[in-house]
């Protein structure tokens, strides 16, 4: 890759593509991608990164919410030989696991948050006390649902 190439490619809005096993189907393991038994479907991953990539994506990101790390490091290698081979600077994002929001117990008719609802989100485990006092070390943050999160 040219240095004027390099310098373009990070001052570029970036288009960016989620890979997963739409794109790399079912290669799994690094030892997978070097069996000729899993060459059609190698030949298959390697054409729909390359599609992509020639598309104008500039940023790969692999989802590890989903998926083992030996499958990302399949994804990464790919996209690192299409990207090599092509001679197209190519950035890869990870986009680890965070902190989730969930709702542990509704209705079966659902919850519905309107505008000015109050939400108390904790990160407390559910426990049975006979002593009402532990309820004082509980931390509980409030958030106003439709304006702080959507």
């Amino acid at each position: 890759c040219n240095y004027l190439t390099m310098i373009d490619h990070l001052k570029r809005t970036k288009i960016i593509a989620t890979c997963g096993p739409a794109l790399t189907k079912s290669l799994v393991s690094l030892k997978m991608l070097d069996d000729n038994e899993y060459a059609a479907i190698k030949k298959v991953a390697y054409a729909n990164i390359e599609a992509i990539i020639k598309s104008g994506v500039s940023v790969i990101r692999l989802n590890f919410s989903h998926g083992t790390h030996e499958e990302q490091q399949v994804r990464i290698k790919i996209v690192r030989d299409v990207a090599n081979n092509w001679n197209i600077p190519v950035s890869i994002m990870l986009d680890t696991n965070g902190p989730e929001i969930r709702i542990v117990e509704t209705k079966k008719e659902g919850l519905k948050i309107t505008k000015d609802s109050e939400v108390i989100i904790n990160t407390m485990s559910k426990m049975i006390a006979s002593d009402t006092s532990l309820l004082s070390v509980m931390l509980v943050a409030k958030y106003n649902m439709v304006n702080d999160v959507i």
